[in-house]
């Protein structure tokens, strides 16, 4: 019975081992398949410091690009984009435009591509103009596509700070009113370059030495 008892006990530790393993194994493999991707979203100051209150961006906030614009989004949609002059040109639009805000906030964020959607909008509003023909010949927008073409994405449930690795950075929107300096100049330049099909090899190179150097706050 004693000898029983031990192979029964040997064969539990055996099985339990091996099914640690196999479920580390599978984690390890689902997480290879997932990328993490850093993406911006830009906002108005004001907005922005709602969203840092709640320690989220919601889906159901007040649209900028809601169904009474000319250019409507899908409701219940968070847009974002791994191109952070992109991020900036939408902050500055909602501060000047819409809040009267002298700054605006980009929120950095780190998801994971599985909650990642294409942003069928802007694809459907720039792929008009600049592409025509790719256009009336796409039949589903895939999210690679998205990012490579138009440079956005979208996700639909709130994208909450506790769950995600997040920061903030609060800067001069075309509003700003000691007009001049060189933090004001940069971000013009930036402004001047937000679209990536105009862009040239030495203003990413601007884009991203102006990344690199701007004190992020964590969230």
């Amino acid at each position: 019975m004693f000898r029983n008892l031990l192979c029964i006990l040997s064969l539990k530790k055996f099985y339990t081992i091996n099914f640690t393993k196999a479920f580390y194994r599978i984690k390890q493999e689902y997480r290879k398949e997932l990328c993490f991707l850093i993406l911006f979203h830009g906002t108005s100051s004001i907005r922005g410091k709602n969203i840092i209150r709640e320690r989220k961006i919601r889906i159901d906030a007040p649209k900028v690009y809601n169904s009474n614009h000319l250019m409507p989004t899908s409701p219940n949609r968070i847009y974002l984009t791994p191109d952070f002059a992109r991020a900036l040109y939408y902050g500055n639009i909602t501060a000047v435009f819409y809040d009267d805000d002298p700054y605006l906030i980009i929120f950095k964020v780190e998801i994971s591509n599985d909650l990642l959607l294409p942003d069928k909008d802007e694809f459907e509003y720039t792929m008009k103009i600049f592409n025509p023909i790719e256009f009336n010949h796409k039949e589903e927008l895939t999210l690679e596509e998205s990012l490579e073409e138009v440079k956005s994405c979208a996700v639909d449930k709130d994208i909450c700070f506790d769950n995600f690795v997040s920061y903030y950075v609060e800067l001069p929107s075309s509003h700003y009113k000691n007009i001049g300096g060189t933090l004001y100049n940069e971000i013009q330049i930036l402004l001047n370059n937000s679209n990536h099909r105009n862009r040239d090899e030495q203003a990413n190179i601007f884009i991203n030495e102006f990344v690199s150097k701007l004190k992020w706050e964590k969230l």
